[in-house]
């Protein structure tokens, strides 16, 4: 008996195909989860206190300024993750000072942080000391008007100098240089700031350049110098090259073979072009000139030659005879004073007698 099967009656959820099947396996799995990592390696070492007071301030505001650009670039705007880092790369001092310091009333948890390291290590800002510091400025040695201006410029900001300040800036420039010639043409032409700091620093680059290439050119004839230098010559003789010696131009003394006395070998030999006489030692012959022997100087300062002997005995002769002198001269003194005595009370004795 052959049976149909009837599937309207089945249950609503066989009727679905393949494809509708699929697309709701697909709806049913979870979403996919992205992990996303990052590394944030700050570079800042810890703060250092300098043992200057003068000048912890501004070097506890340049170390802010670098990290906080580094939050900037890392993307660190969570207030509590910046005072974390703050205290952990800011050193222990820093986190002493985080439980010490009271905390101020408005602000979150960096701000708070920030406001009070800045009150303890920032001096509280004086004009008048602001504008002696700056007065005392001058330029380095070696350091160019451009980076002078750039420094005076940092110094100004605490002056409150307010709409004189490129004024200020630029008579302490005008004071403290040594170029005249820029100080003229800035008096005549009445320069601002800025006209003074475009035509520097193209005096500048001009003289930085013209050393540049001076130098340049001092290597080159330097190393043309060497290049051109012979310290040989070669000649033919016998259909042989051969090389004899560069004449030597230092002041040694040596035998010569034509006259048979010392003298410097770029010293022209007293024998040329005058009749020797000829010498025979056994087998070779030589030919000498009657050359004055030469003068031997007495280099040795200490050993005394026979014109100092002489002029020394002459005056020990001297000192002797006036010695002599004086001694006669005391005796025939004394005998005339006895003399004296003698006379006076001679004439006494005689009364009484």
């Amino acid at each position: 008996m052959k049976t149909t099967t009837n599937f309207a009656n089945f249950p609503r959820f066989f009727h679905k195909t393949t494809s509708t099947m699929a697309e709701e396996g697909a709806a049913a799995q979870p979403p996919a989860i992205h992990v996303v990592t990052e590394t944030r390696n700050l570079k800042s070492t810890p703060f250092i206190i300098p043992e200057d007071h003068n000048i912890i301030g501004r070097e506890w505001e340049d170390w802010l300024d670098g990290i906080e650009r580094e939050f900037r670039y890392f993307k660190i705007t969570d207030p509590t993750d910046k005072k974390d880092a703050l205290i952990i790369y800011g050193g222990k001092e820093i986190g002493r000072l985080e439980k010490s310091l009271p905390d101020p009333m408005d602000g979150n948890a960096y701000e708070k942080l920030k406001t009070k390291l800045n009150n303890y290590f920032i001096p509280k800002q004086n004009k008048h000391h602001a504008r002696y510091q700056f007065l005392k400025e001058k330029p380095s040695t070696g350091e160019s008007i451009t980076a002078y201006t750039a420094r005076l410029r940092e110094k100004a900001k605490k002056c409150e100098f307010g709409e004189t300040n490129d004024e200020r800036i630029l008579e302490h420039i005008i004071q403290t240089i040594d170029n005249k010639v820029i100080i003229q043409k800035t008096i005549n032409k009445k320069w601002s700031l800025t006209q003074f700091l475009q035509e520097v620093s193209q005096i500048e680059d001009v003289n930085r350049q013209v050393k540049e290439m001076k130098t340049h050119q001092d290597e080159s004839s330097n190393i043309a110098k060497v290049g051109t230098y012979k310290p040989t010559s070669s000649r033919m003789r016998g259909g042989k090259q051969t090389k004899h010696r560069q004449p030597q131009e230092y002041g040694t003394q040596q035998k010569c073979n034509k006259c048979g006395y010392p003298h410097k070998q770029n010293e022209r030999c007293p024998a040329f072009g005058k009749n020797a006489t000829s010498v025979t030692n056994g087998t070779t012959s030589h030919q000498y000139v009657s050359h004055p022997k030469p003068v031997v100087q007495n280099n040795n300062k200490d050993q005394p030659t026979q014109e100092k002997l002489s002029l020394d005995k002459s005056e020990k002769q001297k000192k002797m005879n006036q010695q002599a002198q004086m001694m006669n001269i005391s005796r025939k003194l004394l005998q005339s004073i006895c003399r004296q005595k003698r006379s006076a009370t001679y004439p006494i004795q005689r009364k009484q007698s």
